[in-house]
This record gives C-alpha cells, structure tokens and sequence, in this order.
C-alpha cells in the first residue's frame, strides 16, 4: 500500500515489548489508524483499549522463512500475505499531546517453543507498521511508524501460543499502557520488508463471546479444581488476587479430582498462565494465548473467577430445536466444536494441541459451517490461504494453511483447493471467487496427476506423508493408494463440473475413465461385486463415483443397518452419511448417527463429549471437528433444505419426519434463511415452511413436487398425501 510509514523492528530480547509515539495535535476532524503487529498486537490510544478484539491480525504466511530443518522436504516457495486493521479513533483523541502505545506479541510469528517438525517461525524480531491518517481544515497528515517509535518490555515476561503466558506486575505501574516516558525505552530499528501482498483484513478477529461461571469441584494440595460443564476456548479471569497466581488447564480429569492433560498435548505441553505479584485491583487474564478446556486449576490467593469462551466472531445463524435429544446434542456439538475451532481467521483441527489449519479437517466441515454460521468473510480469508500455500511451479497443495507443518495426503488434504471454492460458490453463489480459483484447481489436478503410477496416485512429494484415509476405530486398512486415487478421480469429476458452471471446457473426461478402470483393476473383487472386502466404507467410495452397480449397495446398507457401528474414519464416515441420505437411505444413517454403540457419535455423548472428538475411542483430542462433517447430511435429511450448485434451484424434502414428533430448524442459503417446522401426531405431520422474500423453492413430500411461492406455507402431511391448508 502507498503509504510513507515503514516497517520496525522490535530487539529480540524483548518479548512482548511495549511500543511508544508520541505526537501534538492543535485541531482534527477525522483520525482513522491503519496498523498490522507481526505476530500480534494490541492498541491503545491516551491508556485507552482500541476495540474489543483479540489476536490480531489474522494468522497468514507472512513472509519467506527458513524451512530446511523441517521432518519432511517442503519446497519454500509460496504466496505471502499480511494485512492490517483499520480503527477510528477521532474520540480518543485530545488537543495537545497524545500517545499511542502498541503493545506486541509473539503469535505464530515467533513461536520457536513447539519445534516437533522443525523451526516453523517466521522471524526473531517483532514487527509493527502503522499509518494514523489525521483531517484537520481540509488538510491531511499522517503519523506513521519510523525511526522516532520507541520500545521497551512489559509486564509480559513469556508468551507462547501454546504453552501460555508468564505476567510480572513488579515491572509497570499499569499493566494497560506504559505511563509517563519510561527511561528505559530504546528507539525501534528499521526492517526492509517486500515480497507479500498487503491489504485490509477481510474477516472478523477472535472476541470474548460469552462468560461462564465454573463450579469449583475440588480441593487437592494448594490447588483448587473448576468445572466450566463444557469444552471452551478463553481463559480463566481472576479478579481480587495476591501475590503469585498459577492457572492449568485441560480438557479431562482423573479419578481423584486433579488435571489429565493428556488429550490437550499430554504433560510435555501443560497450557498454563501464570501471575506473579498481583494486586487486588487487577484483571488477571492472558493477552496473546487462548486455552482450550473443560477443567482447569488454580493455585494462589483470589476472591473471584469466571471463564470468557473466546474465538472468531461468527455469528450462529441457524436454529435447531427437536423432540430427539440425541439430534439437539449433535447440533450443538458440531456447533460449538466448530467454533472452538475458528481462530484468528484459520479454521483448526484442534484448539489446543496442534491449532493448525489442516486441509483435509477444514474442507470435510466447511459445508455444515457454511450452512449454520455466518463464515462468508472467514472461509474467502482461508481459501485465500490455501492458494497461498500451493506451490506455484509443481501446483502441490501443503497440508496446513497457513503452512506450519503437518502430515497428510495429496487427496484428501490438497483437495481442499477444489472442495473449498466449490462449496463457497454453492453457499454463497460467487462466481467471480470460483473463476479465480479454476487455474489453480487444474494446476494441482496436474501435480496430482505427476503423482501417478499406471493410472493410480501412488506417493506424495519426495520424502512426504501419503496418507489415505484417517482416525478409523481400527487400524487403516485401505490402501492409500486407493483413497487417494478416489480423490483424484473425485476430484477431476468436480472440476470438470465447475467448468460447466464457468462455461469452461472440460478436460478430464478421457483421464477420469482411465484411472477409474485403473481403479477397478486394482481393488475391485468381481466375484466378491466388493472393492477392498468392503471394509471401511471402501465401497461407499465406489459408489460416490457413480459405480454402485458394480457393487451390492443394499449389502453395504444392510450391514451398516444391523450394526448400527462406524468402521470408517474422517473421509469415509463423510461419504458413507453422505450416501446414504442421497441414495434414500436416511434412516440408517439416522440410526447411525444416534447410535450409542461403540464406535459412534452416541458413544461420544453417553461418555460426557460437550465437543466430538479426534478418535472415536475419546484417545486423543476431545475438541475436534472433523468427524462433524456428516451433521451436514442429518440436516439435510431432517430439514429437507438444499441448493443445486449448478442451477440454484432451493429444494425441500424431509425425510425422516416420521422420526421425530417435532422439529423446527432454520439453516442459511444463498437466498437468506429456509425455516422448516414440523409436528407428528396421529400419522400426520403438519409442516410449515418460512421463505425470504422473493424467493421461489420446491417443497417435495411422498415423492410429489409442490411449488412455493409465498414467504410461508403450511401442509398436511400423511405417508400418502401432501394437502395445503391456507
């Protein structure tokens, strides 16, 4: 951006410094900041906090980094970004002198603690750049970040994104904002900074949400142990505390009452904040970190707690309310473990042990997402991030976005580049994004492409993880060869569905046919009409590619029927609910999907889950969504409502409002939100159906098709008619 402000650099020994500028005003009209801390920053203006936001700005590929150390070979070659947040701060302004302090924190940028794959940071130094553009008399001026900024250390002694952070108040007077000229303050040094594209954050920040009062359950040593009753992201706020103050926090508790930090990261990586010489008067909480939690500990002296939920600011635009319990638990589950899971404009596998943004765990969830929440500038920023982090010569698509390491596969995890823009462009109907998007989608088909072996995708980059499927309750037994030939025969078949929708050529007809006889020919049983014994969901896989005539689809139902089990992991639960609501089996996959039997969704739930989790044996995290993208079909199924991508037509079809003796839901299309209401009752269903304004749908009962044309509608509804009543 054309601005005269340029780019400072804080000393390496301070870690989390404080920022000064001080500055005379005589007069202003109109005062906008226009300003970007690397990793974090937090601005206040005359000791005032600017907004109310946190972890800002939003996590990017910032700039070139040194990645020779990492497990496995990346090739550094990327797209940078960084952007900045505007802020209008005429009314804390004054005639006379004004200051702006700026404080920064580590972030992402200069995470150098969790090194498990390598050195991922992007630099040692701290960054800032701002420009405070000032109208006064129709002239403007600018105060901008240069050689007169001057920094200092905070009260912040350690700050980690991970680990959590270490709070000294012997340090400052006032841990807000660094009073009166602090002599110990040396001037900022200039950074030459190029190479990344810079420009105004396009999405939301993380913000407190809500505040829950914990119960306190129990008393080990000096410890005092609190229940929040659910999985959450934010902090602990202490309020009246003494001397030195420690909080932990986890997702489980043992036995005896005290912390199991195993499924957040294990003891080697305790979330923890810690406060040393409090003050009564103080809030005690942390600045640049988040905690993931259910539980957590504290030891010291205060009067009074309460828990803050913080993450990114999505509003939650559906609403579901039914007479099945075990439905409401999972629309609340998927909810709450998705937004427990959106940070910093990244959509995380999990919250707390990795907090990355996996491809393959964001595309599987973006759908339902898409569907309940208010995400259309949060999914733009990281689609965005997933071009970034293709390679611009051999198209490959990293396993995380932005890239922080990760293991993966090239289907089900780089594939995120074609299910990403598809589903923006069903939702949100943006042809323009979709267009830009198209070059790149056939860019990676061609690396997947290069990854191939007599017609089957065989490997990844040199030296990478080629992952299949993932997290089945047993080991992995399909081949990875097999699920990501899958994808890439998939994925193909949706690019070429894309370019009918941009009046593009297709191009993958012949190549599509030659790697699904590959396909057969290697895992196709003839006398068995099975792909791969049929474990796994292998011949759901099959089916999604349009073959379930080469296998016994009634067979694979039937035995999900009976046993009323998952065996699949993340890719194939998807498919395998997915198949069965659009082949016209909705209530196995009810009855899968409200199963309390081992491995299931009701197993989760009849365990204590508030958020699903990572293994369906509750091993590993217990606050992740990728499982959560199949709620997707339950609520098609149940509430009917679902847009063609291709012509825009909004249908209608319940189908399993026998089920349940009431629901009401409302979901988001791309016309604004679809409420379907319905009521059972001596075998018939009266359903209502609420429309925007101007907008036309199908409603579809017992296979007849009734056209809607009002804002609401209301039917009768019984196994053989459909009758209006006005």
């Amino acid at each position: 951006m054309d601005s005269a402000a340029k780019w400072m650099a804080a000393r390496t020994e301070f870690e989390t410094p404080w920022v000064r500028k001080e500055f005379e005003l005589d007069d202003f009209e109109s005062a906008v900041i226009r300003i970007c801390g690397l990793g974090f920053f937090e601005l206040y203006v005359n000791g005032i906090r600017v907004g109310e936001d946190y972890f800002k700005p939003a996590w990017t590929d910032y700039g070139y980094r040194d990645l020779t150390n990492l497990l496995y070979p990346v090739s550094n070659s990327f797209g940078y970004r960084r952007y900045f947040l505007e802020y209008d701060i005429r009314k804390l302004l004054k005639r006379g002198g004004n200051v702006l302090a700026i404080l920064l924190g580590n972030g992402w940028y200069r995470q150098n603690r969790r090194n498990i794959e390598g050195n991922l940071w992007y630099g040692d130094r701290l960054k800032l750049w701002f420009d405070l553009e000032i109208v006064a008399d129709g002239k403007t001026r600018h105060i901008v970040s240069d050689e007169s900024l001057t920094h200092g250390p905070s009260h912040i002694v350690c700050s980690n994104i991970y680990y959590g952070e270490v709070h000294d108040y012997s340090r400052c007077a006032s841990p807000s904002c660094p009073d009166g000229c602090p002599s110990d303050f040396v001037p900022m040094e200039r950074s030459e900074e190029s190479g990344f594209v810079f420009e105004k954050q396009p999405c939301s920040c993380d913000a407190v949400v809500r505040t829950i009062k914990p119960e306190e359950i129990a008393r080990i040593g000096g410890w005092r142990i609190f229940d929040v009753k659910e999985n959450i992201t934010g902090w602990a706020v202490l309020r009246g505390a003494r001397g030195s103050v420690k909080v932990r926090y986890a997702e489980e508790i043992n036995a005896d009452g005290s912390l199991n930090f195993g499924s957040a990261g294990g003891t080697e990586q305790i979330s923890c904040d810690e406060y040393l010489h409090a003050r009564p008067e103080l809030t005690l909480r942390p600045v640049f970190h988040w905690n993931a939690f259910r539980y957590f500990m504290v030891e010291g002296a205060f009067e009074q707690v309460v828990c803050e939920v913080v993450h990114q600011k999505v509003p939650v635009v559906a609403q579901w309310k039914s007479s099945d319990e075990r439905l409401n638990w999972l629309f609340e589950t998927y909810v709450r473990t998705q937004l427990n899971n959106f940070h910093c404009g990244v959509p995380s596998d999990c919250p707390h042990r990795e907090r990355l943004g996996y491809t393959g765990d964001g595309w599987l969830t973006a759908q339902c997402a898409m569907l309940l929440l208010d995400v259309r500038d949060f999914y733009k920023k990281w689609i965005r991030d997933i071009f970034d982090c293709q390679d611009p010569v051999t198209g490959h698509v990293r396993h995380t976005a932005p890239f922080y390491g990760g293991g993966g596969g090239p289907g089900g995890w780089g594939g995120a580049i074609v299910w990403m823009p598809y589903f923006y462009y069903a939702a949100y109907r943006d042809e323009g994004f979709l267009r830009e998007a198209f070059p790149r989608i056939r860019k990676y088909l061609a690396c997947m492409e290069s990854f191939c072996q007599n017609g089957l995708v065989v490997k990844e980059i040199e030296g990478g993880w080629c992952l299949g499927d993932w997290c089945t309750p047993e080991a992995v037994r399909l081949p990875e060869a097999f699920v990501n030939t899958f994808f890439y025969i998939r994925l193909m078949m949706l690019a070429d569905e894309i370019a009918d929708i941009l009046s593009e050529p297709r191009l993958y007809t012949d190549r599509i046919t030659a790697c699904t006889d590959a396909w057969i020919d290697a895992f196709y049983s003839r006398e068995a009409r099975t792909f791969c014994g049929g474990e796994q969901g292998a011949d759901i896989f099959a089916c999604e590619l349009g073959l379930s005539a080469l296998v016994s689809f009634e067979d694979t139902v039937s035995r999900y029927a009976q046993s009323r089990r998952f065996d699949t992991g993340i890719f194939g639960t998807y498919f395998l609910i997915k198949q069965l609501v659009e082949r016209g089996q909705a209530e196995v996959a009810f009855d899968l999907l409200t199963s309390e039997e081992y491995p299931s969704f009701g197993f989760m739930r009849k365990n204590g889950a508030s958020t699903f989790w990572e293994s369906w044996d509750g091993g590993m995290s217990h606050d992740h969504p990728m499982f959560g993208g199949c709620v997707y079909y339950l609520l098609q199924a149940s509430l009917g409502v679902k847009c063609d991508a291709k012509t825009g037509r909004l249908v209608i079809e319940p189908m399993l409002t026998h089920k349940m003796d009431a629901l009401e839901g409302t979901v988001q299309t791309p016309y604004g939100k679809v409420t379907v209401k319905f009521e059972s009752a001596a075998g018939q269903t009266g359903i209502e159906v609420l429309l925007p304004d101007h907008t036309e749908a199908e409603l579809i009962l017992n296979g007849k098709t009734v056209v809607l044309t009002q804002p609401r509608s209301f039917f009768h509804y019984s196994l053989n008619t459909a009758e209006k009543k006005e």
